[in-house]
């Protein structure tokens, strides 16, 4: 959190683009830990690669995440999904670098066909840098984590890996999406996926922010190669991203 709390709590995530994000039950041998996902196509969730790897809650990988697309509280308007199918990136696993912070849920069904996906990008400095993004998730202070909440504000600062932001998160929300729009009423566009509080940014860049890995040309090679491969897996075409 950084100063008052402006985070505003989403009356309806059935509505769109909402109900593209989804609550995760992240299981393994500690017990249950709360992340957000959200869908990147017909049938991968996006989220934080600690959501899927990580020695403190897993002692390694997760054994299963149970995934919930738009869930407010005790309504699952699209059901609960568990998997125990995960990716994410090498230098993730090697080293717990920050900015290689990405993974994805592999999904047995097609839930993006119900509930759509975001599209991605890679974006230049200049048209990030005092941007409007957008994060929501699923945050662990807020009703248990069972619903989602909203915060909208301009980008700070940039690395070549990552955003920079005064938007307010806590534990639970490590996976959201970080998406901009291009005009009113544009489609939103995710830019980067929201990773770490204020001790995980760099100390010389002497600024208090909050931040995400950013998606640069490799990494969404990646992340279309892996969507690419889920719609393979189930017969499905292959959105345009």
């Amino acid at each position: 959190m950084i100063g008052p709390d402006e985070r505003q709590r989403i009356p309806d995530a059935r509505a769109d683009p909402w109900r593209r994000i989804c609550q995760l039950d992240l299981k393994g041998p500690q017990g249950t830990f709360k992340g957000t996902g959200w869908l990147a196509g017909p049938a991968t969730v996006v989220t934080a690669g600690h959501c899927v790897h990580f020695a403190p809650f897993f002692d390694g990988w997760a054994d299963r995440i149970a995934v919930a697309a738009g869930r407010s509280g005790d309504d699952l308007p699209f059901g609960s999904i568990e998997s125990d199918h995960f990716s994410t990136l090498n230098l993730w696993i090697d080293g717990q670098t920050a900015d290689y912070d990405i993974a994805a849920v592999h999904l047995s069904e097609p839930l993006g066909l119900r509930t759509g996906s975001f599209p991605m990008d890679a974006r230049a400095d200049a048209d990030l840098v005092g941007r409007l993004v957008n994060v929501s998730g699923y945050p662990t202070d807020k009703e248990l984590a069972t619903v989602q909440y909203h915060h909208a504000n301009r980008v700070m600062q940039v690395t070549p890996r990552r955003l920079f932001y005064e938007i307010d998160t806590v534990s639970g929300q490590s996976g959201a999406p970080v998406w901009i729009q291009d005009g009113p009423g544009g489609p939103p566009v995710c830019v980067g996926l929201h990773a770490y509080g204020i001790p995980g940014t760099p100390i010389d860049l002497h600024i208090t922010a909050n931040s995400a890995p950013r998606f640069d040309d490799a990494v969404l090679a990646i992340l279309r190669d892996w969507v690419r491969a889920d719609c393979d897996r189930l017969g499905l075409a292959v959105p345009v991203s």
